[in-house]
């Protein structure tokens, strides 16, 4: 349970440099390889839907029937000069690009991206996700705390301190070097960082799913009404320190039976280090659920960079998730506090702690 004035901290194993992935158990389904569209997981309850990899090394996909915008019906030509990424270019994606979303639309929905890349920036410069610019620096350059990637691996932490003894701490009977390093407030608008997570879900929807979302459709654009949302719950986690592998997973889930009492289709998105999941909400294919409580979206999730039916490579495998209510349309603190790491001078391993904030506006009761 979340209360005022308490911390809670994600755990982390890390050691040197390397891409180190934190343990974590899948429960209810153990992907052993990339599952394809069509396989049946989580006990029967949910069919994969559509799943899309991107990856250093990988082919670069185009989706979408061109020159019809999915989401504006626009159906000019001359409005689709741009190249449209399904998935933010600022979280890494640089192979899946959509063709049927217009130029009007891609502009509008570059300040949905802008949000979520502010709601989770500590995360992209701790994993080094690097986006079109490289990896994004956290903390403004004049700023007392600023972590940022001084070269291709190395985490750069600078922090100017009252009280040096809170920063840097020595426990000669553990062996174990800590550096604690406060974040700068980074400011996100929720609601719009949310919008950017389901854009990304839309814009993956088979035709055949369109049609139930015309609602969602007309909120991305901007109705003249903002709905009064009091809950978009977005569950996050996170999955490697300091050298993020240069992947993005899309997946939906779609309900298999279509009265029971889950929501119609689920979206994971995972971008390297990070891992989103929300459930997509339809016009009316929810309306027999009774009231979702609180972090039910929790699946522990991992992703599989590349593979075949035979090879199976290291998966990433992301941390317990951490729920949020992204409903808000007022500015707000990214959820990130402070980092500490903890490292042992013998064996030369340690962990990265993570601390959050606690923000009644956002935090959602997960007792």
């Amino acid at each position: 349970m979340n209360l005022l004035g308490m911390e809670k901290t994600w755990k982390l194993k890390v050691t040197h440099t390397d891409p180190i992935l934190c343990e974590s158990e899948i429960h209810e389904s153990k992907r052993l390889k990339t599952d394809k569209p069509g396989s049946i997981i989580f006990d029967g309850r949910y069919e994969v839907l559509v799943s899309l990899q991107g990856y250093e090394g990988g082919p670069k996909q185009q989706i979408g029937n061109k020159n019809t915008c999915r989401f504006c019906r626009c159906s000019d030509p001359s409005h689709f000069k741009k190249i449209a990424h399904t998935f933010p270019e600022a979280l890494g994606n640089k192979w899946i690009t959509s063709r049927d979303e217009c130029d009007s639309c891609n502009a509008a929905f570059s300040s949905f991206e802008n949000e979520l890349i502010n709601a989770v920036k500590p995360l992209l410069t701790l994993g080094g996700i690097k986006g079109k610019r490289g990896v994004v620096q956290t903390g403004r350059s004049n700023s007392s705390h600023i972590l940022r990637r001084k070269e291709a691996n190395g985490l750069s932490i600078r922090s100017t301190v009252d009280d040096f003894g809170d920063a840097i701490k020595v426990d000669p009977f553990k062996r174990e070097l800590s550096i604690r390093h406060e974040i700068d407030a980074t400011r996100f608008v929720p609601r719009l960082a949310y919008k950017a997570l389901t854009k990304m879900a839309v814009s993956i929807l088979p035709h055949s799913e369109v049609q139930n979302y015309s609602k969602t459709l007309s909120w991305l654009q901007g109705s003249s009404v903002e709905p009064d949302f009091p809950k978009l719950e977005v569950a996050l986690s996170f999955g490697s320190v300091m050298n993020a592998p240069p992947v993005i997973a899309a997946t939906l889930l779609r309900r298999v039976d279509a009265t029971a009492p889950f929501p119609h289709i689920l979206f994971m998105f995972c971008a390297g280090s990070i891992c989103f999941q929300i459930d997509l909400r339809s016009d009316h294919l929810e309306d027999h659920l009774p009231p979702v409580p609180d972090c039910s979206i929790s699946i522990n999730w991992k992703t599989i960079i590349g593979g075949t039916d035979d090879i199976n490579p290291p998966p990433i495998n992301y941390s317990s998730q951490n729920h949020f209510n992204w409903s808000t349309l007022e500015k707000t603190n990214q959820p990130i506090k402070s980092i500490s790491i903890h490292y042992n001078l013998e064996n030369n391993e340690g962990h990265l702690e993570i601390c959050k904030h606690i923000t009644p506006q956002l935090d959602l009761n997960c007792a």
